[in-house]
């Protein structure tokens, strides 16, 4: 079976594709003040230097995106060779309906002898859970660090920001 797994230049990826999304709202927030005050000069100038500053971090999330999707790197593993499957989770594991009840990074494979860890994304860790019954799987809880969240959640959040303001 081919499964998905997580590397670190995966996770910086991820962090500074959260970090540009969250500079891009910062600049259109401030490109939204210099409309509301747009009388004087410095803030139209404020206001074109935001808006070219949103342009370039467009840019820089969707260079982000793509290098995400190439950096993504998968496994040829049997199931017989999987010893355990850790999820990252605060539900027992019986209990768990849903991926995102799992936490984004931090779930965890390890093949037989203990020679190799593999990190999965939520929803790798979700299908194997549901998909095969005969892999012994234990939970643990592991602090998730706040720019380690989906990137889609992180948009969501400044779409809604975004939306708020202007």
């Amino acid at each position: 079976m081919k499964i998905q797994i997580v590397t670190e230049t995966f996770k910086k990826a991820t962090r500074f594709l959260n970090i540009s999304l969250l500079i891009f709202c910062l600049f259109m927030i401030i490109s939204f003040i210099s409309f509301w005050f747009s009388n004087s000069e410095f803030m139209k100038n404020v206001g074109a230097i935001s808006l070219l500053a949103t342009g370039v971090l467009i840019l820089t999330s969707i260079i982000l995106v793509i290098s995400r999707h190439i950096l993504k790197k998968a496994i040829e593993i049997n199931e017989d060779q999987i010893e355990a499957l850790i999820i990252n989770s605060h539900v027992d594991v019986s209990q768990i309906k849903d991926k995102k009840e799992l936490g984004y990074f931090g779930n965890r494979l390890q093949i037989m002898g203990g020679k190799h860890t593999y990190e999965l994304k939520n929803t790798t860790a979700f299908g194997l859970l549901k998909s095969s019954h005969r892999i012994k799987t234990s939970n643990t809880t592991s602090k998730v660090r706040s720019l380690e969240i989906p990137p889609k959640e992180i948009l969501k959040d400044v779409a809604g920001a975004l939306f708020g303001w202007s």
